[in-house]
């Protein structure tokens, strides 16, 4: 990089060309730096930065946890902030549930049900995204959670020989 930033000229040296070989891993060493610290900046990004962005936002950091799985908690406080509702709370499930969550709130039994559309089984974070809700749902409200599994009428159409390629696991949460 730094040869294109120099006149041709002195590139006919020898002398500056060895100047130059023996800088240039230095100066990319800088940039790797520079741009490391600046993906930190950007939460999609951020890796050892995580824990600045979970400290700003009140979040206990969990360094056993994978850089997305503690990114999705950033993001859930984002999206957090303000008046919570319905629509908002199903913002905060969107960033731990890979398909859609549908959460409407049954005022008679002062409650609100939390219902994984697009996902059978339980989801695979479902106790963080249950400690996020905690959190964030309206005080007076409890939280049910309906986990949707595949039913045999929904199976009846493949053939045992399908089937037995698959755990009983794989076979009731969906993953046919």
């Amino acid at each position: 990089m730094l040869r294109q930033l120099v006149p041709e000229r002195y590139l006919q040296s020898p002398e500056i060309c060895e100047v130059i070989d023996a800088v240039q891993p230095e100066l990319d060493r800088m940039q790797d730096a520079i741009d490391d610290v600046l993906a930190q900046f950007v939460l999609n990004t951020a890796t050892w930065g995580l824990s600045m962005w979970e400290r700003d936002y009140g979040i206990e950091s969990n360094v056993s946890q994978s850089y997305e799985e503690r990114r999705d908690h950033v993001r859930s406080k984002l999206r957090g902030a303000g008046t919570m509702n319905c629509d908002a709370l199903e913002q905060i499930a969107a960033a731990y549930v890979a398909g859609r969550t549908e959460i409407t709130e049954v005022p008679e039994k002062w409650l609100l049900r939390v219902a994984f559309v697009d996902v059978f089984g339980v989801p695979s974070n479902l106790e963080d995204l249950k400690a996020v809700l905690e959190e964030m749902r309206p005080a007076h409200l409890v939280l049910e959670y309906i986990v949707r599994y595949r039913l045999w009428k929904e199976v009846r159409q493949h053939t045992w020989g399908v089937l037995k390629a698959h755990t009983w696991k794989a076979v009731k949460e969906g993953e046919l």
